[in-house]
C-alpha cells in the first residue's frame, strides 16, 4: 500500500478531501522529521514511539583492495511499537 492508498482510505473513513488528508500527512511527516533531527522522541499512545539511536563507529573492508573503513559513529531513525498495537496485530 502507498500514500495515494492510505490517502483514499482516510478519505473514504474521515469524509475529508483527499487534498486535505495530503496536507495532514505531509506536515505529520515533516513534524516527526523535524523533532528527531532535533534529538526529541515522539510518542503516540496505543501506536509506539519514534526516537533516534547512536550508532557506534563501524569498520568496513574493501575486498577488492583488502583497505580498512571506518564510519563515524551516527544518529539513526528507530521505531518501538507499544504493547497494545502488537498485541493487535
Amino acid at each position: 500500500m502507498n500514500k495515494k492508498n492510505v490517502i483514499s482510505k482516510i478519505s473514504v473513513k474521515t469524509g475529508l478531501k483527499k487534498y486535505q488528508i495530503n496536507a495532514v500527512l505531509n506536515a505529520l511527516y515533516n513534524t516527526i522529521l523535524t523533532e528527531m533531527q532535533k534529538g526529541e522522541e515522539i510518542t503516540f499512545s496505543g501506536f509506539g514511539k519514534f526516537f533516534t539511536k547512536q550508532r557506534g563507529e563501524r569498520k568496513y573492508i574493501s575486498f577488492q583492495t583488502g583497505e580498512v573503513f571506518a564510519s563515524p559513529p551516527h544518529l539513526v531513525p528507530a521505531v518501538k511499537f507499544s504493547k497494545q498495537f502488537i498485541e493487535k496485530f
